[in-house]
């Protein structure tokens, strides 16, 4: 159960982890974008 667990949380927090680097790759380019 515990093993099952940290496995579930792992993958959410993961997925969680590369969308908000997804966002922020999206904020530096809009940010670069609006620079030049």
């Amino acid at each position: 159960l515990k093993s099952r667990f940290s496995r579930k949380f792992s993958e959410k927090s993961f997925s969680h982890f590369s969308g908000r680097i997804e966002h922020d790759l999206g904020a530096q380019r809009a940010i670069f974008v609006k620079i030049f």
